[in-house]
C-alpha cells in the first residue's frame, strides 16, 4: 500500500469503518511508515479530544432571536389568467386584424358581392399567418400551461396584435384615385 492510499484510509481506520482486508494492508503498510504511524497518532489524538467535548445545549430563545432578525419577506399577489381574460384578447386582437383590410376593401370597390369576394379572400389571406401563428404559440404554451407560468401571456397576446396590425398598415395597397366628376 502507498503512503497516499494509506492516508486516506486512515480516517476510516480511526472511527472503526475500514473492512477487514484494508485494515490488515493498512496496519502492514503501518508497521513500515513512520509518516503514517505519526498521522494516524494526531488522528487519534484529535478524535479522543473532540469525544471529551461537552455537547452546549441550544438556548431555549434561539429560534425566536433568529427568527426576530430575519426580515419578513412580503409576499407577492398569486398572478392569475383567467381563459376569459385570455378569449377576450384574442377576439379583440381578431377584431381589430380584421377591421382594417375589411374597411379598405369596403371603402375601395363599387359592387358589394365584389366587395364581398374581395374581403373574404383577404381576410384568408390575413388569418393564414394568424393561424399558424397561434397554432405555434399553442404547441409552446403548452409546457406553460403545465408549469403556470402563463403571466406571460397577456404580452404574447399584445404581440400578436401588433403582428396582425403592423403588416397590414406598413403594407397597404395604393388607393385609387377618385375623380370629382
Amino acid at each position: 500500500m502507498r503512503c497516499l492510499d494509506a492516508q486516506t484510509a486512515l480516517e476510516t481506520y480511526v472511527d472503526g469503518e475500514l473492512d477487514p482486508e484494508r485494515a490488515r494492508n493498512l496496519k502492514a503498510h503501518l508497521a513500515g511508515c513512520a509518516e503514517c504511524r505519526a498521522e494516524l497518532a494526531y488522528l487519534q489524538v484529535a478524535e479522543e479530544a473532540i469525544e471529551t467535548w461537552p455537547l452546549l445545549a441550544e438556548p431555549a430563545d434561539l429560534t425566536a432571536r433568529v427568527m426576530a432578525q430575519v426580515k419578513p419577506r412580503l409576499e407577492k399577489p398569486r398572478f392569475r389568467l383567467r381563459w376569459s381574460d385570455v378569449a377576450v384578447s384574442l377576439v379583440g386582437a381578431g377584431i381589430a386584424a380584421i377591421t382594417l383590410p375589411l374597411w379598405q376593401v369596403l371603402t375601395s370597390t363599387d359592387s358589394w358581392a365584389q366587395t364581398l369576394l374581395q374581403t373574404q379572400d383577404a381576410l384568408r389571406l390575413h388569418l393564414l399567418p394568424l393561424e399558424m401563428l397561434q397554432l405555434d404559440i399553442t404547441l409552446k404554451l403548452q409546457p406553460l400551461i403545465k408549469s403556470g407560468a402563463l403571466m406571460w401571456l397577456p404580452i404574447l397576446a399584445g404581440l400578436i396584435f401588433v403582428l396582425a396590425v403592423l403588416p397590414m398598415v406598413w403594407f397597404r395597397s395604393p388607393r385609387r384615385q377618385r375623380s370629382l366628376a
